[in-house]
């Protein structure tokens, strides 16, 4: 199944003066008042730095009216002030502001434009932008689609940790998209993804193993099992969840047994309580299952 993978979405990302070398004055002072999160206080100290040239507080500004902190939302406004960073090649700035041509908020939706002030953002090495490339590469979005290009820009962020890029690789070793396939090594991206939070990796990890399971990948269904009761593709019940345990405890997996003994001997996870079936499956363990072995999950 084609997937459209997500840009990094960093329109609330404020970013730091840094150290002036300068006691309380002005720089500081708006600094403080962001850390704060007290945007009112930091919007009239912020304005006469922009006004005089800095890149960061036109942005911060920017990310202010974007995102309606502390006042109306105003996102013409947003743009006016991205610009002025743009102008003087600030990446932060000109990824937020393709954000906006992307979503069509405050500019005409524009995806070409979008992907050039994000390549102008990622060949300074933001790693946010490089992200925004890889998927509007993938996507085909503002450019022809590239697998092999968005491959390419994807490692860059993934490097760094980015969920959205690890589990966006991950989905391309998995499939072979503009890498060599490598389901393992796919699995394993979208599973460190996905364990970070990301709902879409958790998706995809769900996906796979399901498919797994259904092919009779008795580890699988353990996998799955777990994965279900912990909310991982949606919300499920947890009866159906405690089915799959049941197929990989039939087929000689000793952990399902074991959890399936602790499910009904307690109750767990809403499951109603049932000694004899907890002593059954407690009995189960160590013998031979459907397929004549004792199967464990990885």
């Amino acid at each position: 199944m084609m997937r459209r993978f997500l840009p990094v979405l960093g329109a609330i990302a404020l970013v730091g003066f840094g150290s002036t070398g300068v006691i309380a004055g002005p720089t500081e002072e708006a600094q403080a008042a962001l850390d704060r999160h007290d945007f009112k206080k930091a919007l009239p100290l912020l304005l006469p730095l922009a006004r005089s040239g800095s890149a960061m507080a036109q942005y911060n500004l920017g990310v202010i009216y974007a995102a309606g902190l502390g006042l109306e939302r105003d996102e013409h406004e947003a743009v006016n002030w991205y610009l002025k960073a743009v102008a003087q090649g600030y990446a932060p700035a000109e990824t937020n502001l393709g954000l906006l041509y992307q979503a069509g908020r405050g500019v005409p939706k524009d995806d070409k434009k979008a992907f050039e002030l994000y390549l102008r953002a990622a060949n300074q090495g933001y790693v946010p932008a490089q992200n925004n490339v890889a998927s509007m590469y993938l996507n085909g979005e503002g450019v022809e689609k590239d697998y092999a290009k968005a491959a390419e820009w994807y490692k860059k962020p993934a490097e760094q940790g980015i969920p959205l890029a690890v589990n966006a690789l991950g989905w391309m070793y998995y499939q072979g998209w503009g890498v060599p396939r490598d389901p393992t090594k796919g699995l394993e991206m979208i599973m460190k993804a996905a364990e970070t939070g990301l709902k879409i990796a958790q998706a995809n990890a769900m996906q796979i193993m399901v498919a797994e399971a259904r092919s009779g990948n008795v580890r699988a269904m353990h996998n799955v099992a777990t994965l279900c009761l912990r909310g991982w593709g949606g919300e499920h019940k947890p009866d159906e969840c405690v089915q799959w345990y049941e197929q990989a405890a039939q087929h000689g997996v000793d952990a399902s047994r074991n959890t399936l003994a602790e499910v009904y001997d307690t109750g767990k996870f809403g499951i109603p309580v049932d000694k004899e079936k907890a002593q059954y499956w407690r009995a189960q363990i160590g013998k031979k299952g459907k397929l004549g072995g004792n199967e464990q999950p990885d």
